[in-house]
């Protein structure tokens, strides 16, 4: 799934992978958009996700080196800390999955992806 984003961020041509590029991959991820579109027009909602990306500044080269953004970091970081709690013998880094991610996203204050994603929900 993070290769999929940093794939998805160099087709961008933007230099920080950013939530949205990871939503963006969700959305392409078939068991994620199943679920999403019980709530809402997935194209749409692709639509709107492509449109907010296409407003991230555009490198003018692909030979640069790719940044995490600090709220991707904060995101990776929350999923990370999700997963560390998990038994013995059991590896957190198989056991972190979309949920966890899905859930780190919500918890970002002030982010566009974040309320993307709860209005979508929600409805509101």
């Amino acid at each position: 799934m993070l290769d999929a984003t940093v794939a998805n961020c160099r087709t961008f041509c933007n230099e920080y992978v950013m939530p949205e590029h990871f939503f963006y991959t969700l959305l392409k991820t078939s068991k994620f958009s199943h679920l999403v579109e019980r709530y809402c027009d997935i194209d749409e909602l692709m639509e709107k996700v492509v449109r907010r990306i296409n407003t991230f500044e555009k490198m003018p080269s692909d030979d640069y080196q790719l940044e995490i953004s600090s709220q991707f970091e904060a995101i990776l970081k929350e999923a990370d800390r999700m997963t560390s709690q998990m038994p013995v013998g059991v590896d957190a880094d198989d056991e972190r999955n979309i949920p966890h991610y899905v859930v780190a996203m919500l918890q970002q204050k002030e982010s566009w992806i974040a309320y993307t994603l709860f209005t979508t929900i929600k409805g509101d």
